[in-house]
């Protein structure tokens, strides 16, 4: 225990009523010091260190308030200083926290009051039964609704509680008696704000009630009751700062009780502190389990709820009855601050080493994955960092904390255990306390007051919040506003921030169900889009399986996964750490890869490819996208490719035949083939066999390069061998000759294309400033030139045929029309032939035409 101790007054000196209040920043408090007679007192004592010492107690400032006034409770705002006194006052005064630090006393000077009503009856007219409770004019408790609005201030008296409003009269704007079900002169002990809160107060009297009223209501049914131990007086309540649902209650019997707002019927915890009667109690800032009670007999005790079955965990001996105190928040040293009626300063706690022990250690209960390859010493080390990583964490002391948990998460993700993994991450994870909305809580419960959960449903809820409230870092305050913590290492957070990202994509990797990796993969995006700089520490392994899954069973959502994690990582301030997972996440997008053999020419080509980074990416999203298009929209892919191939042009790049997938190249050139491309087919496959010639993937290549040619080889076989079959044909009838010029349309359209593929595959050539022919190309031209020759003399031999028919009437309506079409048609690539008109087979071709429509016209 860390027990200090500062005497204000002299020995032997006891006080009707002593108070202390820290102003909201806790750069100071105040201490109110109220003697049986003489001047009642304020002290300002300036805290500004790290830790809420007492030693510049002896040099407290002073203000001595007149003789007259019978002071009761002090309240300090950051601004103003609010003193409730007998009479049904309460004295404000402009005091700053800043006065704490100015020397020397001096008189408390007022610049307003409120009073409880506008015409006070002197005491010697005031008559009350001989049965009643003493009477008592003084304002008890004095609260401002702080972080909610200041200008709003609670008082009690007698059995009524006050609210003044600041911006209006001295006057009350609400006064109420919380319980009606008291005698009429029970007073009202303590009121409390609720937290957040503009209009709910918790209240508790001397007959023992406790109730939490909506003093805004404008029904009777506005406040609830809570089953407490009748009989004793309810000393002090408080609200749980971390679980604001939660309070506590003392009574005069030495029993402190916990209590839910939501289940009025019954107290989740009763603790007897064995103390005498508790005079104070207050829950700890920083720890949603610490309450410190202050007691008759002199006592502060430190209780742990988690620590059954005495719960006390510490207990410091003073000399007086404890009258009031305070707890701090913005210390990481955390400290009760109390008065006693002897005018004993004390300032109470746990050493770190203490409360580091006190911390919970979430993992125990949780085995070891089957799968998980660590030995018993092992794993007894890891939960031993873990009990350590704990203990910094509760007592806010942040970088050993982080640097624990990254080293204790790397620790459990290497031996498997990945579960552990994951909760130690989210230890780090800082969660805001939620608002609870009591007014409608309070209306809810009147109207509704029957609950369906019993007793050990609601302490196991409780036991639930509290155990992640005391496991995880939970505060109400910007963490910045504690003195003496030290922000975690950078790099630390993050380790963690990756460790958590690596651990949820390897538990929905392992799955291997695209859905659930779907799913996996938008929490994860959004988990990178908040801290981007985790990514130069993701798991390439993990990242680039995931990649591979979802682009083979959930292809768009693997692409929206490839897309953000190119956009994310090609920053500037991350692109030199995070390449070598760039890199990895390109090939990835594009396997198979051409390159897939692990020779050094592979390597040279892939590296060619990564040397432009933004034309790789550019690649990658290019066959991303031709690859969901799909054969079936084989226009959109082919005019994807074409505007690639542009924009590559522009910036002097090898485009497509630079690719390293497979897959898009082949699905490509299938998507040419479907559009009947077959001049941008056949130089794109002669290029990229060029190009890859050096990989086995090449075969695949060529087997459609090859599949094509056959297929037109093919197609001009059959064509020719139906015109062979209509050239040996005796007898010309109506029938046969309709077979005729249906077999002449045929291969006009078939001559037609073949002859037009030719002469711009030679013209490509040309244009393109090539000495020759490639020799493929050249392959695959004689091949389509002779496939025409074949066609062409079984032609020419139909032609002849028709020229010589003894019925050239019937001849001439049937077959005049094809023949001078196809006429047309050769003379319209006589301009695109580089020969012009002294391309010998064009000339040849044009040569039959014209002797067929000449002796028809001869006819």
């Amino acid at each position: 225990m860390v027990a200090e101790n500062a005497t204000l007054a002299t020995p032997g000196n006891v006080f009707t009523s002593a108070s202390v209040s820290l102003c909201p920043s806790e750069e100071a408090l105040a201490v109110l010091l109220s003697p049986f007679s003489g001047t009642c007192s304020v002290g300002l004592l300036p805290l500004d260190a790290e830790a809420p010492g007492l030693e510049s107690a002896a040099a407290m400032r002073w203000l001595d308030m007149p003789n007259e006034i019978r002071a009761t409770c002090v309240e300090w705002t950051d601004e103003l200083l609010f003193v409730g006194c007998n009479r049904g006052r309460v004295f404000i005064s402009d005091t700053p926290k800043s006065a704490a630090s100015e020397g020397g006393g001096g008189p408390f000077v007022p610049c307003g009051a409120l009073f409880c009503s506008q015409e006070e009856r002197p005491v010697s007219e005031i008559v009350i039964s001989h049965s009643a409770h003493a009477m008592n004019t003084a304002v008890r408790s004095v609260r401002v609704n702080r972080g909610v609005n200041e200008s709003l201030v609670l008082g009690l008296r007698g059995r009524k509680a006050y609210v003044w409003d600041l911006e209006g009269s001295p006057s009350p704007v609400t006064e109420w008696a919380p319980h009606e079900e008291s005698t009429d002169t029970a007073p009202v002990m303590f009121g409390r704000w609720a937290p957040g809160s503009a209009s709910v107060v918790l209240t508790g009297t001397y007959e023992g009630n406790v109730m939490l009223v909506d003093t805004r209501a404008n029904n009777t049914n506005n406040g609830l009751t809570f089953a407490v131990r009748k009989g004793y007086a309810c000393s002090s309540g408080d609200f749980n700062p971390l679980l604001p649902s939660i309070f506590a209650a003392a009574s005069c019997d030495g029993t402190f009780s916990l209590f839910d707002v939501r289940y009025t019927s019954h107290a989740i915890l009763s603790v007897p502190s064995l103390q005498g009667d508790i005079s104070t109690l207050k829950w700890m800032n920083l720890n949603s389990d610490l309450l410190v009670t202050g007691g008759t007999d002199g006592t502060v005790a430190l209780w742990n709820i988690r620590s059954p079955p005495t719960f006390c965990v510490g207990r410091a001996q003073y000399s007086y009855s404890v009258a009031d105190l305070v707890t701090t928040e913005t210390f990481l040293d955390q400290r009760a601050l109390s008065i006693s009626i002897g005018g004993e300063l004390t300032s109470t706690g746990l050493h770190m080493d203490a409360m580091m022990k006190l911390a919970p250690y979430p993992m125990y209960g949780r085995h070891a994955s089957p799968d998980s390859a660590s030995t018993d010493a092992e794993l007894a080390e890891m939960e031993e960092r873990e009990t350590a990583a704990c203990g910094f964490l509760y007592t806010r002391q942040l970088r050993d904390a982080f640097t624990l948990l990254a080293q204790c998460a790397e620790d459990r993700l290497s031996h498997g255990d990945t579960e552990i993994a994951l909760k130690v991450v989210g230890m780090m994870d800082v969660s805001r306390v939620p608002p609870l909305d009591y007014s409608s809580l309070i209306q809810s419960k009147v109207e509704n007051s029957d609950s369906p959960l019993t007793v050990s449903d609601v302490r196991q809820a409780f036991e639930l919040l509290l155990e992640r409230t005391s496991t995880h870092l939970t505060t109400t305050i910007a963490l910045t506003r504690i003195r003496g913590l030290e922000k975690p290492d950078s790099l630390d957070l993050r380790k963690l921030e990756a460790l958590r990202l690596n651990i949820m994509l390897s538990q929905v990797l392992a799955t291997q169900d695209p859905d659930k990796v779907a799913i996996g993969v938008e929490k994860a995006l959004e988990l990178l889009a908040t801290h981007p700089e985790s990514f130069e520490l993701i798991d390439g392994d993990i990242v680039c399986g995931i990649v591979s899954l979802l682009l083979k069973k959930n292809f768009e959502a693997g692409e929206r996964f490839v897309k953000f994690l190119l956009s994310k990582l090609s920053t500037p301030d991350l692109l030199t750490m995070a390449m070598p997972l760039l890199k990895r996440i390109l090939c990835t997008a594009q396997e198979p890869l051409i390159t897939a053999d692990n020779s050094r020419y592979s390597r040279r080509f892939s590296e060619r490819f990564f040397r432009d980074l933004p034309a790789a990416q550019d690649a990658v999203l290019t066959q991303l996208t031709i690859t969901r298009l799909g054969i079936e929209n084989y226009k959109e892919v082919t005019a994807t490719v074409n505007a690639y191939q542009a924009r590559c042009i522009e910036k002097d790049l090898p485009g497509i035949h630079r690719w390293l997938g497979v897959k898009p190249i082949l699905l490509f050139l299938h998507c040419l083939a479907a559009e009947s491309n077959y001049v941008s087919f056949f130089w794109s496959s002669v290029q990229c066999i060029q190009a890859y010639e050096q990989f086995p993937a090449v075969r695949q290549i060529e087997n459609v390069l090859f599949a094509v040619v056959n297929r037109i080889n093919t197609a001009a076989g059959k064509i020719a061998d139906q015109l062979n079959r209509l050239a040996d044909t005796e007898r010309l009838t109506i029938p046969i000759l309709r077979q005729i010029d249906n077999a002449l349309k045929t291969a006009h359209g078939f001559l037609v294309v073949l002859v037009r593929v030719q002469l711009e595959c030679e013209n490509v050539a040309i244009d393109s400033d090539l000495g020759h022919l490639p020799p493929l190309m050249e392959t695959i031209l004689d091949v389509l030139n002779n496939a025409s020759e074949d066609v062409l003399e079984m032609w020419g031999s139909v032609v002849d045929l028709l020229i010589d028919a003894p019925q050239p009437d019937m001849v001439k309506k049937y077959c005049l029309s094809s023949i001078r079409d196809f006429s047309f048609s050769m003379e319209d690539l006589m301009e695109v032939s580089a020969k012009g008109e002294d391309d010998e087979q064009l000339n040849s071709i044009l040569d039959v035409c014209d002797d067929f429509l000449d002796a028809m016209t001869q006819q």
